[in-house]
């Protein structure tokens, strides 16, 4: 997780929310959880919670560097 500047309280946010910074679908993010794959989540009892910037370090961890697919 992305370190919190100081004493700042990880913002948590449902599925739903997350769902929209990601740009994918309830049920992708669902199949993700499912999957194993996906950003970190939180189980507290039923409710699963996502941290904002977990979020963010999983998009940039999805990305691809397009000079480095061109071999020599």
């Amino acid at each position: 997780m992305t370190e919190l500047p100081g004493n700042a309280e990880p913002d948590f946010i449902s599925e739903e929310e997350a769902s929209k910074v990601l740009g994918r679908p309830v049920a992708t993010i669902r199949y993700w959880r499912h999957t194993g794959s996906g950003p970190r989540y939180y189980k507290i009892g039923r409710r699963v919670a996502y941290v904002r910037a977990d979020l963010i370090d999983y998009m940039l961890s999805c990305a691809v560097d397009p000079t480095a697919r061109r071999a020599s």
